[in-house]
């Protein structure tokens, strides 16, 4: 009887074990579980603000970047007075506005969330002394991503010609991304004589 009751006792003792060992694998598991579903969200919201980062940043080159060109004055803010470049071969005048000599030169006018505006203003507030900020925030499919835009000109002497453009992109539950590019006057303005940036001509005072 002795020997029949430790024998039994043993088994229970045995499964008792084996269940701590199951129980023991099964929150490893899970916890395995939890930190892969942590890991995958936590991509989703960083792919969202690389994602945002990379279209704030192109869409604020292209503004940087952007030419205006008329025919006519008095058809946009791009006039005789305020055109950088004015060109009469063909028989026609044509007059360029490029929006990079106000970037440059100074901060544009604030228009909501869509970008800058009120270009061709003529002020010439040198950009190497000062940023041009605006912030705002972008709803993506999974959650709001703050993103500061900060432009500013490269320092040196006064219309070197060099302006850094950089995004920041910071999702309310952690990832953040910066994101920059520079252009020069040189971008703007290509001469085939010249291979080097030129300095940036004056607000309202056209290429040299």
């Amino acid at each position: 009887m002795t020997g029949r009751r430790a024998r039994e006792g043993l088994s229970v003792i045995e499964m008792l074990i084996a269940l701590a060992i199951i129980g023991i694998a099964f929150g490893a598991l899970a916890l395995v579980q939890v930190s892969n579903l942590r890991a995958s969200s936590r991509s989703r919201l960083t792919t969202d603000v690389k994602a945002v980062a990379n279209q704030v940043l192109e869409k604020q080159m292209g503004q940087v970047l952007r030419v205006d060109q008329v025919t006519a004055p008095g058809n946009s803010d791009c006039a005789v007075a305020t055109a950088d470049e004015i060109d009469t071969s063909g028989g026609t005048t044509t007059y360029k506005c490029f929006w990079f000599t106000d970037y440059y030169w100074q901060c544009p006018s604030l228009s909501g969330g869509a970008g800058w505006a009120s270009y061709y203003q003529g002020t010439r507030t040198a950009l190497r002394t000062v940023t041009c900020s605006r912030s705002y925030t972008s709803t993506t499919a999974n959650g709001d991503v703050a993103v500061t835009v900060n432009i500013q000109g490269g320092n040196g002497v006064p219309g070197e010609g060099l302006l850094n453009v950089s995004v920041t992109a910071k999702h309310a539950l952690g990832p953040s991304i910066t994101l920059g590019d520079t252009v020069t006057c040189y971008d703007v303005y290509p001469s085939p004589a010249v291979n080097t940036p030129a300095p940036c001509p004056e607000p309202g005072h056209g290429r040299p």
